[in-house]
């Protein structure tokens, strides 16, 4: 969730791989947007202004390819 400013952000789909090689999904974030990334979509995240955000994981108890958690 944006608070703050505003942040930028481009989304591939995993089936999207390699990411240089095809367009993002494009989304700028205002201030009390919120935003979900689904798992696995790659994501980069600029800020285009100073800003706060809050941010959670929630972890996929049945995904069986995820790291582990030490």
């Amino acid at each position: 969730m944006q608070i703050v400013g505003r942040k930028q952000f481009r989304l591939w789909s995993p089936e999207q791989f390699p990411f240089a090689k095809h367009t993002p999904c494009e989304v700028v974030l205002q201030p009390y947007d919120m935003l979900y990334v689904p798992f696995r979509w790659g994501h980069e995240v600029t800020a285009l202004d100073d800003s706060i955000s809050l941010q959670w994981r929630h972890l996929c108890t049945d995904c069986t390819d995820r790291n582990p958690i030490n």
